[in-house]
């Protein structure tokens, strides 16, 4: 089970052991963060690759992490300069292999092509 903590962090339960996985992804080995908030608000498995994890960083962004390379990706970078209309990154889900539909606080969901191509609203 992953669980995302309010400091950028994931950690990794396994509920097989019933105890804590040493291994967990730090929000700063994928985003330069400043003083904003870092918070995880929402982490989904990639239906069909499961090793690779989409997780949310309430102001910082969302990234589709690799747990087989233990590195990003994919990563969206919100700007507070630039998205600030859209609020805060809430919810993500996989709409197929390679897309990501986010949605913000401001009720506007975003369909992102993680192959590289390209992303629109």
């Amino acid at each position: 089970m992953f669980l995302g903590l309010a400091n950028g962090e994931v950690i990794v339960y396994d509920l097989q052991n019933l105890e804590f996985s040493p291994y967990s992804i730090r929000v700063e080995t994928i985003f330069e963060c400043d003083k904003r908030s870092k918070r995880v608000t929402d982490i989904k498995c990639n239906p069909d690759k499961m090793h690779r994890l989409a997780i949310v960083f309430e102001n910082t962004g969302v990234a589709v992490y690799s747990i087989n390379k233990d590195r990003p990706i994919y990563t969206i970078h919100l700007s507070a300069d630039k998205d600030f209309h859209k609020g805060k990154a809430l919810a993500v889900e996989w709409y197929n292999d390679t897309k990501l539909i986010v949605g913000f606080s401001s009720g506007t969901l975003e369909l992102y092509d993680t192959t590289g191509v390209g992303s629109k609203p």
